[in-house]
């Protein structure tokens, strides 16, 4: 966590604090609570903890060692033999945003959603009254499982089923003049095509398909648990797609609050 001042003269803005704070979110370290449960219910020791931890977890180990830039045993005492970790949710943070008189001023990743559209002059948003649309994209922190270029990539071809109409219409009426002629039944054409692609685009479906996958993979991974059956628990984390997949759901969440003075 970092909080500074700043001064008016160099920022050309009024004086105040802001705070950046980094912390795990809880959606997004679900998956990895998960692995220490399932760790702790086999194990009787520390050493139980490790063997279980490289038998059933060993990809994510490789990978976190090959981007983590620590040692494998560091990364399972950090992430397993921890014996407390315990992290907030986005609603948690703005609550205390709200207590200590903050505001949100940006996040990483972001979490205000990309529909805002006043003009600088209206009332500012409390961000502590819309704390459940906010925490919204918990769902892409939990099923987070690929990188978000490839995520984009797909959700970009997706978005032209709306946004192409959209701007087909901007464009028919963009530069009117007292000697513009419209082609209203081009329009009407536009109108229609918008009018049925409004339900064809949701950024989020991918990751509710994948929130249902993961329900699914998670049922079948707490049936097995209840047998203790090390193989058996082994080959079903080997077989699931969404939990325990990619990079396991989001570790850190970045705030930065401001504070008038």
């Amino acid at each position: 966590m970092f909080v500074f001042n700043y001064e008016p003269d160099k920022l050309g803005c009024s004086r105040g604090i802001h705070l950046i704070l980094g912390v795990g979110n809880s959606s997004g370290l679900l998956h990895r609570n998960i692995q220490r449960y399932l760790l702790y219910s086999l194990s009787s020791s520390e050493e139980d903890i490790v063997r279980y931890a490289n038998i059933l977890f060993g990809e994510h180990l490789d990978r976190a060692v090959k981007f983590g830039r620590r040692s494998r045993e560091a990364i399972i005492f950090d992430s397993y033999i921890n014996p407390k970790v315990d992290t907030p949710r986005i609603a948690d943070v703005l609550s205390w945003f709200d207590d200590n008189n903050l505001r949100l001023y940006s996040s990483w990743p972001p979490i205000v959603p990309s529909i805002l559209a006043d003009p600088v002059d209206r009332r500012l948003v409390e961000h502590g009254s819309i704390v459940d649309l906010l925490s919204i994209p918990e769902i892409a922190f939990l099923c987070h499982a690929e990188d978000d270029a490839d995520v984009l990539s797909v959700l970009n071809g997706e978005a032209a089923s709306v946004v192409d109409p959209v701007s087909e219409l901007v464009d028919l009426f963009a530069d009117v003049t007292p000697t513009s002629k419209i082609d209203l039944d081009l329009v009407i054409d536009v109108l229609r095509r918008l009018s049925r692609s409004g339900s064809d685009f949701n950024p989020l479906s991918l990751y509710h398909s994948r929130l249902r996958k993961l329900v699914t993979e998670l049922h079948a991974l707490i049936d097995i648990l209840k047998t203790n059956d090390v193989s058996g628990i082994e080959k079903c984390i080997t077989s699931c797609r969404v939990l325990f997949s990619g990079t396991c759901g989001l570790g850190m969440t970045w705030f930065v609050g401001h504070k008038m003075q």
